[in-house]
């Protein structure tokens, strides 16, 4: 059972380079297929600018922050309080596996089979403006 506010927060991010750790510890990340972005996604079909990891009082927020469609249609945003385990789908070769400890990740997790427990956002009424 993991500690009420676990010390470590990291991703394990699955792309076109393969698996890799990123430790969270600023207060937020941008991520997308942009090298502007804070962790960038190697993928022909991940978004610019994606989604936005944001720090609170307990662990991490995932923002999505894709705010059009091929079509230009405005879509609704969301936000999701972080789970450990959480897997977030960003393209068909882009995703992460959000985890959370007490203690530094291993090297060796990287490319360990680790626990997956799918994502889901709720919607909301927020709106969160791409930097671009």
């Amino acid at each position: 059972m993991l500690p009420e506010n676990p010390r470590y927060a990291y991703l394990v991010i699955q792309d076109l380079l393969g698996a890799r750790t990123i430790y969270l510890q600023e207060r937020q990340y941008l991520i997308g297929g942009s090298a502007d972005c804070d962790i960038q996604l190697i993928s022909a079909t991940a978004h610019e600018c994606q989604a936005l990891f944001i720090k609170t009082e307990t662990g991490y927020r995932l923002a999505d922050i894709d705010l059009e469609q091929r079509t230009g249609e405005v879509i609704k945003h969301c936000v999701y309080d972080l789970q450990d385990g959480d897997r977030i789908e960003f393209a068909p070769t882009a995703h992460a596996i959000f985890y959370r400890s007490a203690e530094p990740p291993e090297e060796t997790a990287m490319g360990a089979k680790l626990p997956i427990a799918p994502t889901t956002f709720p919607p909301v009424e927020a709106k969160i403006d791409c930097p671009h």
